[in-house]
């Protein structure tokens, strides 16, 4: 028996089942114990538990858990500093623990992004600069600590939300304090908050737009024209060169095949509104046309993640409609690809697959079916290590800034 190629991963892979049965607190048990806590594992074909990571692993997988499609692998992983003090990276741990399971009072648990973040971003600095003071465990820290953690984190020209995601570890070590071996001895905002604090407050409402409160610069209307322009004209040449080629020249290492991806990404993300994660998930004909009293209207289906919507239309242009269809019709000859490449991994016999194999025919499972792909490791590896997937954030990055625009953009 082998898994089904329309086999649901959330079925296939049940890590949220897994963690569920894990004790609802790390806090109380004996170091063993608590080390031996499931913190991520997937399921096989026998129903048998194989584990990925536990809490007392130096690294954190928690794969099983992104359903987001721009990221990358890597950026799936939680790596504790093994050279940092073990006192403080144990509590952090078990407020990481905390937060995963039972989320905040009165909220649901993050996503696994959000445990990766806070632990990138907040935790490993914080402990990093408190490791550099002498301070060994979260006891000892005293109240010029965190006040000169705060003026240390503001001297960087942190605008206020990625100052409060900074500093967020601190408020999180207070309300999860009871889940520490050696817990803050005193409320670490005095008789303020990390909300005012961070100054996320004051930039909140009407006057967000003249406190500098956005984190991304709006591209100028006339360099907008011409980048949108140029886009155009590379999905008019490619449907031209379509025409007279036919798809199977557009492989997944030819420079055409990229550059219409990277101008239908740029097309699609700009007539949308939609975030990364949500263009980069647009399925293929995952879209529509709908005409009511003789006007049409057009819609892309993608999953919203951020705020946990799930599965919601967006109203676009025809135009974009038109762009995703030819990316479609370019993109066959990878998706082929990647299709093959599960009906491979599943021949193998049962007993002979492993975790990280399991893991792989999940992922070529979800990225077969997605329109915004490239070749892994960016065509560095080896042939036989080489393969496709979906465009990360990071190669979406790439992809929008280093399109050779015109020269006057």
């Amino acid at each position: 028996m082998h898994l089904s190629v329309n086999r649901n991963s959330k079925a296939a892979l049940k890590a949220y089942d897994v963690l569920f049965a894990q004790p609802v607190t790390s806090s109380g048990l004996s170091k063993s114990e608590r080390d031996s806590i499931i913190i991520s594992a997937i399921v096989n074909d026998a129903g048998e538990t194989l584990v990925l990571s536990r809490f007392g692993d130096p690294r954190w997988d928690l794969r099983p858990f992104f359903d987001q499609s721009n990221v990358s692998e890597g950026g799936k992983f939680v790596n504790w500093d093994a050279s940092l003090p073990v006192e403080l990276i144990d509590d952090c741990k078990s407020v990481a623990y905390a937060w995963f399971k039972r989320g905040l009072p009165g909220s649901k648990p993050p996503v696994a992004r959000g445990i990766t973040t806070l632990v990138v971003a907040s935790a490993l600095p914080f402990i990093r600069w408190l490791s550099a003071l002498g301070v060994q465990r979260f006891s000892d820290v005293q109240p010029i600590h965190i006040s000169n953690y705060i003026h240390h984190c503001k001297s960087e020209s942190l605008r206020p939300q990625p100052l409060y995601s900074k500093l967020r570890i601190i408020d999180f070590l207070w309300v999860f304090s009871a889940e520490t071996i050696s817990p803050l001895q005193q409320f670490p905002w005095g008789s303020s908050s990390l909300w005012r604090i961070s100054g996320i407050g004051e930039t909140r409402g009407v006057s967000a737009a003249n406190k500098n409160a956005g984190r991304t610069d709006i591209i100028p209307l006339n360099d907008q024209a011409m980048i949108f322009n140029y886009c155009e004209q590379v999905i008019r040449e490619t449907k031209a060169d379509l025409e007279a080629s036919g798809v199977e020249s557009f492989t997944r290492r030819s420079p055409k095949m990229i550059r219409c991806r990277d101008a239908v990404l740029y097309v699609a993300s700009i007539t949308s509104g939609m975030r990364n994660d949500e263009v980069i998930g647009i399925d293929a004909g995952a879209w529509r046309k709908e005409i009511v009293d003789g006007v049409t209207f057009c819609w892309v289906t993608t999953v919203e993640h951020k705020t946990g919507k799930g599965r919601i239309d967006y109203l676009v242009p025809e135009l974009t409609l038109d762009a995703l269809e030819l990316l479609a019709k370019c993109t066959i000859p990878m998706r082929r690809e990647l299709e093959a490449e599960v009906y491979e991994l599943e021949q193998m016999a049962p007993s002979s697959r492993s975790t990280e194999h399991l893991l792989r025919l999940e992922k070529a499972r979800k990225d077969s079916k997605r329109l915004f792909l490239c070749l892994n490791g960016s065509g560095n590896k080896a042939e036989g290590l080489a393969h496709i997937e979906v465009l990360g954030q990071a190669g979406s990055n790439e992809a929008l800034g280093s399109t050779p625009f015109p020269r006057t953009v």
